[in-house]
């Protein structure tokens, strides 16, 4: 849905007097799912017993494949100055194997809020 240039006013002037010094906008870009497959030889068959007797002869290499999905979640961060309306700061991360969001987020926030701590665009308390 497009966003008009009234709705656009109405948040701007919400956001400036709302006495904020900066947005923090994160956007999930997407989460992709990965598929790795592997193939390794596995001995099998019987192998017990002595001398002629013996079933070792019997053993033999078999393929065995193994597949491994994993998902990674891309998310874009960007911080604006409220009253400049320019954009300050911004950062593409991934995460690999997420979890659900509401567990992912106190890490993710820990992570942005320390970059932006390193980078002097928040205080550090």
């Amino acid at each position: 849905m497009p966003v008009s240039a009234a709705s656009d006013a109405a948040f701007a002037d919400a956001l400036t007097g709302s006495g904020a010094q900066g947005l923090l906008l994160v956007r999930l870009l997407g989460v992709d799912t990965r598929t790795q497959v592997s193939t390794t030889m596995v001995q099998v068959g019987m192998g017990w017993g002595r001398g002629p007797w013996s079933l070792a002869p019997m053993r033999q290499m078999v393929p065995v494949q193994q597949v491994r999905q994993s998902e990674l979640a891309t998310v874009k961060t960007k911080v604006f100055d409220v009253q400049t309306r320019q954009l300050i700061w911004a950062v593409t991360t991934s995460t690999f194997n997420p979890r659900p969001i509401a567990r992912e987020t106190p890490a993710f926030t820990d992570l942005i809020v320390d970059q932006l701590k390193d980078r002097g665009i928040i205080a550090a308390t």
